[in-house]
């Protein structure tokens, strides 16, 4: 078969590369990455977050030159360090969605052109946030800004809305005002909240990549493990899910690996390399 681009979900390596980076690089994955890149292979890292949250796997992982990033709103390119698509929520609603919930104390954060812009002045509030993981991401990772003046002057449409709360409560209430303007509200943790367009997910980014890079979507390979993959593996030709996945995901799935602790991602490359593939597709 011809797998020229194969995009992985990012928490499917997190088990080998982890936030910060804790524990030694799995060589099977980098060794897995390297071989399929002098294949040809482009390998794309599909994610929520911005380009700047996976500095650090890209780092371990050089071959990845492109990026399905923000849900599906954007394609990064990480050679030319520019967004190459953005499908992304207009200034004018942003600036509307800013006003709802202005009473509240929040990190109200724009993620753009490969970065996550936040307020300068709550930024140096984040001893008041009670999430250890995510305010280690925030203080490593975020691009302190004006932001009542970014809101006023700022005419590019950006790929996602990201806010941070001191609480699930307040993250609660803030859902509530912000709930009437019909987009999709997602949470990966009690204190968040992410909004995107409604039509975008990671389906879009890879029918997008796709066109881009002029590859048939049959040729094209989806690694995941979570609803939010769902999008991705209705697009592409050859839908992967590990074994350890949601049972959605896996019903969406041809191909089953091993799970993220197994190793399944370079599993699934060894097989591409080798011809394989079909020793993983699933008995129906």
């Amino acid at each position: 078969q011809s797998i020229p681009l194969l995009s992985v979900r990012l928490s499917v390596l997190q088990a080998d590369f982890q936030f910060p980076l804790l524990t030694p690089s799995v060589p099977e994955t980098k060794e897995s990455f390297r071989l399929a890149a002098e294949a040809g292979i482009h390998m794309v890292l599909s994610t929520g977050r911005c380009q700047v949250e996976c500095l650090h796997l890209l780092r371990e992982l050089p071959q990845i030159r492109y990026m399905i990033n923000c849900s599906g709103a954007s394609i990064y390119d990480c050679e030319q360090e520019r967004e190459l698509y953005v499908e992304g929520l207009p200034m004018p609603l942003i600036r509307q969605m800013s006003d709802a919930v202005a009473p509240m104390e929040c990190l109200f954060e724009l993620m753009a052109d490969g970065q996550v812009l936040t307020d300068r002045s709550r930024l140096e509030r984040l001893s008041e946030y009670h999430n250890p993981y995510y305010i280690d991401i925030i203080a490593a990772t975020r691009t302190p800004v004006d932001m009542a003046h970014l809101l006023e002057t700022r005419q590019e449409p950006v790929a996602k809305l990201h806010l941070f709360f001191r609480s699930p409560e307040e993250q609660q209430q803030a859902r509530t005002l912000l709930e009437p303007f019909g987009l999709p509200i997602l949470s990966s943790v009690s204190e968040n909240l992410e909004i995107n367009q409604p039509h975008v997910d990671k389906g879009l980014g890879i029918r997008k990549l796709a066109e881009l890079l002029q590859i048939p979507l049959a040729e094209t390979m989806a690694i995941g493990d979570n609803l939010n993959d769902l999008g991705m593996f209705r697009e592409a030709g050859y839908p992967v899910a590990m074994e350890n996945a949601a049972p959605e995901a896996k019903a969406m799935t041809r191909y089953e690996t091993a799970s993220c602790d197994e190793n399944g991602v370079a599993a699934v490359i060894h097989h591409v390399l080798q011809g394989t593939l079909e020793q993983l597709r699933k008995e129906r």
